[in-house]
C-alpha cells in the first residue's frame, strides 16, 4: 500500500513538473527598457515613436509597424498561433483607351506634396494625349518602381524631381498609376 502511495505520489509530482516547466517555456516575465528608439534606413527616419525596446542587447520592434512599413499585410491566426504576412502590393492595370484613359511618359519637374500634383515634362510621341497643366494624383493611386522585371511598390512621398516616370492617367487627366523608370 506505501509503495502505490509513494508511486503515486511519484507520478503525480512528475506530471505536476512538465506541466509547470510546460508553461514557463510559453510566458514569462523579462525587464525591457521601453524608449523612443529612432530606425533609420541609411539617413532617412522610417520608425519612430512606436513601443521598441532592448533586451539583452537586441532591439526589438513591433512586427505590425515594420511589416506595413514594408508594404505586407499582416494577420494573427490563432488557432495554430502563427504570424501570417502576405504581400500588400497592387499591380498596375493596364492602361485602357476606351474608358478615357492614356499614358504620358515624362520626367518630374515639380511636386507639390500638399496639393498631390505633378508637373512634368512630357516626352510625347505620336500616340500621346497632350498635357498643359500639373497633374493631380489620386489617393489611391498605384506608384511603383521599376527596374527590368522588378517591380516595388512605393509611396507619392518616394517620388522625386528629376524621376523619369510613366503614368497612366484617367479622363479627367487625374493620375491613378506611377511608374518609376529606374
Amino acid at each position: 500500500m506505501l509503495k502505490k502511495a509513494l508511486i503515486i505520489l511519484l507520478i503525480s509530482l512528475f506530471l505536476v513538473n512538465i506541466s509547470s516547466s510546460w508553461g514557463s517555456t510559453e510566458f514569462y516575465e523579462i525587464k525591457a527598457y521601453i524608449n523612443d528608439i529612432k530606425i533609420l534606413l541609411g539617413e532617412d527616419q522610417i520608425l519612430s515613436g512606436n513601443e521598441s525596446f532592448i533586451y539583452k542587447n537586441k532591439i526589438f520592434v513591433s512586427l505590425r509597424d515594420l511589416s506595413e512599413l514594408l508594404q505586407y499585410n499582416i494577420e494573427w491566426d490563432e488557432t495554430n498561433r502563427e504570424v501570417v504576412l502576405s504581400e500588400a502590393y497592387t499591380k498596375v492595370e493596364p492602361c485602357n483607351p476606351f474608358n478615357g484613359e492614356a499614358f504620358i511618359y515624362g520626367q518630374i519637374l515639380k511636386i507639390d506634396r500638399e496639393s498631390n500634383l505633378l508637373h512634368i515634362e512630357q516626352h510625347l510621341d505620336h500616340n500621346s494625349r497632350e498635357i498643359f497643366e500639373a497633374l493631380p494624383v489620386l489617393e489611391d493611386a498605384v506608384i511603383i518602381m521599376q527596374r527590368n522585371n522588378q517591380e516595388m511598390a512605393v509611396y507619392f512621398d518616394d517620388l522625386r524631381v528629376g524621376d523619369v516616370v510613366g503614368i497612366i492617367v484617367n479622363e479627367q487627366n487625374k493620375v491613378r498609376a506611377v511608374i518609376i523608370d529606374i
